[in-house]
């Protein structure tokens, strides 16, 4: 059990240090606020819809998900118009929306954070492939459901704390400085991100 553990905590970091949706839009909401505060309610929004991912995987519900085409590509399609919904949102905003500016813009709330984090994790159908994947070649059929969920339950407080250890470093005053100064850029940046990622997952479906 711990020698699967080890190869699962391994695996999601390098999993992790793909930029991807989630990492878009914590990069966003940290260096996007005057505080941490709304990026550490998207990462919890984040590791909630991981946890429901491994809970269908754990069930099997996820095999279903992905056999089926026409609900495949519906989680596809609604993930990707909700990546193009923030991508333009970022893309028509002013700068005091997403970026902080000298005279304190004001923070996104905690539950619209939240949500954001929750949804974007939720809705992207790779995260499900990739958890089935872990569940499926790495740990046994016949292991125990008690394990199962410790299995699970390793993996979302690991990508919280990687997520909380990341959105810290780049929160760092120095960062959020550099940020404030290029704050009308990085709104677009952002905004062309997302929407190139909505594109993407389109393109595939």
């Amino acid at each position: 059990m711990t020698e699967i553990i080890i190869i699962l905590l391994v695996t999601q970091v390098f999993a992790m240090m793909s930029p991807g949706p989630d990492m878009i839009l914590i990069v966003k909401n940290t260096l996007g606020q005057t505080t941490n505060r709304p990026a550490v309610f998207t990462i919890l929004g984040i590791g909630l819809g991981l946890a429901i991912h491994i809970s269908l995987s754990i069930g099997g519900l996820s095999i279903l998900l992905t056999q089926s085409p026409l609900v495949y590509k519906s989680v596809r399609y609604a993930g990707a118009a909700y990546l193009a919904y923030l991508g333009i949102k970022a893309l028509i905003s002013t700068s005091s929306n997403f970026f902080s500016n000298s005279l304190g813009a004001v923070s996104k709330t905690g539950k619209e954070a939240f949500r954001e984090g929750f949804i974007t994790n939720l809705s992207n159908p790779k995260v499900t492939l990739y958890i089935l994947s872990l569940f499926t070649q790495l740990i046994p059929p016949s292991s125990p459901i008690g394990h199962k969920l410790t299995y699970g339950g390793v993996l979302v407080i690991e990508a919280i704390v990687v997520w909380l250890v990341f959105a810290a470093l780049i929160g760092l005053p120095g960062f959020r400085k550099y940020s404030n100064q290029w704050s009308h850029w990085m709104d677009r940046i952002f905004g062309i991100l997302l929407l190139g990622i909505a594109l993407s997952v389109v393109i595939w479906a």
